[in-house]
């Protein structure tokens, strides 16, 4: 570990602009697919080229977007920049408000993979003990979190290298991935969840900065 200067907001987004450079081209793939391709033809896709092994890594890679994932990126950030969990909070409450507002007021029971196609009389190919939600579906919970979480993990930790910020990609676009492969999203609910992902990151350490720009005091960074 060595220390460093806190980062401002605008340091913030220099920092993370590979992150957001590779967060962007994996939007953009998934966006060109869906224009190309379509919502429902590349789901049935990816379910049926989907193999029992890829079932198996997709629901490890689902596991980097639940709750608990994020509670344990606020565990970290109170040993390491207690400051800093305010941000971290931030940013976990807008994702909560952007999620709950699409699937409970704006989308509230669209439906899933699994009980559009369960209406056609079309057999997914499902992954074993894994519960299959059937509504609510816009966009991927696990996905925004997925994303707010490596933005956020960037905004704790100043000194990542690059091989770092790839995984940490890695992990949140697996994630993504995982939630088409599992059969709890569509690709556009996939894609809504990066986007909202990282604009719940990057307002919530806005607001942190803006609340309580006296808090730009000594922060840690990860030198490996």
């Amino acid at each position: 570990m060595q220390t460093g200067k806190a980062s401002s907001f605008a340091h913030f987004l220099f920092r993370a602009r590979l992150l957001l450079l590779l967060s962007s081209i994996f939007g953009i793939c998934l966006c060109i697919l869906l224009l190309m391709v379509g919502n429902k033809a590349l789901f049935l896709w990816v379910n049926t080229h989907a193999t029992p092994r890829l079932g198996i890594a997709a629901t490890y890679f689902s596991l980097f977007g639940e709750w608990f994932a994020m509670v344990f990126l606020i565990v970290i950030s109170l040993w390491e920049d207690r400051k800093k969990t305010i941000g971290i909070c931030l940013s976990w409450l807008l994702g909560a408000c952007f999620s709950w507002t699409f699937k409970i007021w704006i989308f509230s029971g669209l439906a899933r993979p699994y009980a559009y196609f369960k209406t056609k009389n079309i057999d997914l190919q499902l992954v074993e003990g894994i519960d299959v939600h059937s509504f609510n579906t816009f966009p991927s919970g696990h996905t925004l979190t997925a994303f707010t979480s490596i933005f956020l993990f960037q905004f704790l930790f100043t000194g990542l290298k690059n091989w770092q910020i790839f995984l940490l990609f890695v992990l949140a676009m697996g994630c993504g991935l995982s939630r088409i492969i599992l059969a709890q999203h569509w690709p556009q609910d996939v894609l809504g969840g990066l986007i909202l992902g990282i604009l719940a990151g990057f307002s919530g350490v806005f607001l942190f900065y803006k609340l309580f720009p006296q808090m730009e005091r000594p922060s840690a960074d990860i030198i490996i």
